[in-house]
This record gives C-alpha cells, sequence and structure tokens, in this order.
C-alpha cells in the first residue's frame, strides 16, 4: 500500500506542476505577443503619431531629436507594459530584476568576445546555407543622422535601450518566470522569444544565440547585467559598423581603411569564438549552477513530451507564430 501511495503522490505532483507550468507559458507567450502586437504598431504608425505630432507642435518640432526621441519612448513601452504585467503576474518585483551580482562567473572576461564571435559563426553559417532565401530579408536601408546630437540619440536607441530594457524583459522577467519549471525549458523558450523579437530570419537566428548566452549568464549569476554589457557591446559595434558603411558609399582612401578595420574586426571576433567554444565546452563551464535567490529549488521535473505539449499545443503559442508572420509581411513586403 505505501509504494502504491507514493507513485500516485508523485504522479499527483506531477500533474499539479504540469498544471502549473502551462498556467506561466501561457501568460509568458500572452505578454511577448502583446511586445509583437506593439511592435507591428510601431511600424505602422509611428511616422504617422510623428507628423500628427509637427502638426500640433509646428515645424519646430519636425527634428532628428523629435524623431529618435519618440523612437526611444516607443521603444522602452514595447517591452515594459507587456512585460510588467508577466512581472506582477509571477510576482517579480521590479528592483529584483535589477539586482547586481558582484561576483562575476569565472573568466568573464573571455564571454564578450566568445559571445560576438559566436553570433557571427552562426550568422556566417546561416548565410552561406539559405543565402539566396534570406536575400529576401535583408534589411532596409535607412540613412543615419549626420548631426551629433542625431548620432547620441541613434546609440542611445540601438545600444542602450536594448542593453537594460531588452534584458530586464526577456533575462529578468521572462526566463526568471519559467525558471521554476525547468531550467532548460525556460532558457530555450526565453531565447527563441528573443530572437523571433527581432524579426528578420537572419537576425532572429543570431539573436537566438546571443539570447541563449545571456540566459545562461542570468542562470549562473541571477543578474542581468553581465549580459547587458555584452548586448551594449554588440549592438554598438553594429551601429557603428552601420555607419561605417554609410561611409563607405563615397570612395575614399580614409573611409575605405575604416570599413576595412570593421571587416578585421568581425574576423577576429569569429576566430575567438572558435577557440572560445572549445576551451568553455573543454573546461565545462556550460554547467549550469542556478542561484537559488531566483527560483525556488526542488521543484519536480517533467519529461520532455510534457514541455512539447505545453509549448506546442497551447493556442498562445499559434497566436504568437501568427503575429510573428503578420509583422514580418509588414516589415519586409509591404
Amino acid at each position: 500500500m505505501q509504494h502504491k501511495f507514493i507513485n500516485q503522490y508523485e504522479y499527483n505532483q506531477n500533474m499539479l506542476h504540469e498544471k502549473n507550468t502551462r498556467k506561466i507559458f501561457s501568460l509568458a507567450i500572452f505578454s511577448s505577443s502583446i511586445m509583437l502586437t506593439l511592435l507591428l504598431l510601431g511600424y505602422l504608425f509611428t511616422a504617422d503619431l510623428y507628423y500628427f505630432l509637427v502638426d500640433i507642435f509646428g515645424p519646430s518640432f519636425n527634428t532628428e531629436v523629435s524623431w529618435y526621441s519618440l523612437l526611444i519612448i516607443s521603444s522602452i513601452l514595447t517591452f515594459v507594459l507587456p512585460f510588467l504585467y508577466l512581472a506582477k503576474k509571477a510576482g517579480i518585483k521590479f528592483s529584483e530584476s535589477f539586482k547586481i551580482n558582484t561576483q562575476p562567473p569565472k573568466k568573464f572576461w573571455l564571454y564578450l568576445p566568445f559571445a560576438l564571435g559566436t553570433g557571427y559563426i552562426i550568422n556566417v553559417i546561416i548565410n552561406l546555407l539559405f543565402k539566396d532565401l534570406l536575400e529576401r530579408f535583408n534589411d532596409i536601408e535607412s540613412n543615419l543622422p549626420q548631426s551629433v546630437t542625431g548620432i547620441i540619440l541613434v546609440f542611445v536607441l540601438v545600444a542602450i535601450v536594448p542593453a537594460i530594457f531588452e534584458e530586464w524583459a526577456f533575462r529578468g522577467v521572462l526566463l526568471r518566470s519559467l525558471m521554476p519549471y525547468g531550467k532548460v525549458f525556460a532558457l530555450i523558450v526565453s531565447s527563441v522569444v528573443f530572437g523571433t523579437m527581432h524579426i528578420g530570419p537572419n537576425r532572429v537566428v543570431f539573436a537566438t544565440g546571443f539570447g541563449l548566452l545571456a540566459g545562461f549568464l542570468y542562470i549562473k549569476t541571477g543578474t542581468i547585467w553581465y549580459g547587458a554589457l555584452i548586448h551594449l557591446v554588440n549592438n554598438a559595434f553594429s551601429i557603428t559598423a552601420g555607419f561605417a558603411a554609410q561611409k563607405a558609399i563615397n570612395i575614399e582612401m580614409e573611409e575605405i581603411f575604416e570599413t576595412a578595420l570593421i571587416g578585421i574586426i568581425v574576423i577576429g571576433l569569429i576566430v575567438t569564438g572558435v577557440i572560445g567554444l572549445v576551451y568553455f565546452f573543454r573546461n565545462k563551464y556550460f554547467r549550469i549552477k542556478t542561484m537559488h535567490h531566483i527560483t525556488p529549488p526542488d521543484k519536480p521535473k517533467l519529461i520532455r513530451s510534457q514541455y512539447s505539449v505545453i509549448a506546442f499545443l497551447n493556442g498562445f503559442t499559434v497566436f504568437f507564430i501568427f503575429l510573428y508572420i503578420v509583422t514580418m509581411i509588414f516589415e519586409f513586403f509591404v
């Protein structure tokens, strides 16, 4: 009788845990769907809103500062509003998400070139395999600002805002809310959602890989700030490369040198990524050791098929995929 009772108890606990996992996963994907909806609305109506404000405040409002300030506010709200809701439902305090851990993981100085290099390795492989397909999803060309103020605001928009608010949303809230229900499950889900938010297929692959590393750092350290640092450097490098490419339109030796320097740095990062992969795997740095202050220990584990059912046989997942496809169509084909 005792053996039967223990099995029944374990079965009941497993079913309860599966129910709770499905509930928090649905909340996480619902919040992520709101984020995608706000992204889509941003693509469709930000320019209209800007010109509406110009009509109200007059021609003096029609400046680079006004335009990029509006984009910065829109970007912050896109991530803060949906994930504040998830944080409230998951019982995550805003201050806890920004907790600082002054004990960095071992060999942290290697993570930065390793993360960037690995990302470029993934990009090269994907572009070699699916070059013709990905050409349809090349980023839309846009002129970057020339004024000092405009350049500063672009760096705030592209580097600083994502480093802080995306890390808070995807690691400090989304990943953390799912961690008590399976660390690997939480890491994969948060990374895929983070990657999907970048819309373009080539960017999605790179961002998903980056999300895995940033999420791993969060699980190891309990703070978003190490991932935020890597995020900041990566995005700052990307926008610097964008400025260099724009200047290279006019063929001059100095500009050719600047563009070539960017290329050399990328190649160096790729080599570093290969070395880092070998080094980290040989020294078993990818073993997950969870900081107990960010997730309760000793939760019952689900089997892989249960996680698959929760993730794929879910109405919010279908809706999220639908929103992603619609957003991608509007960004690249409309």
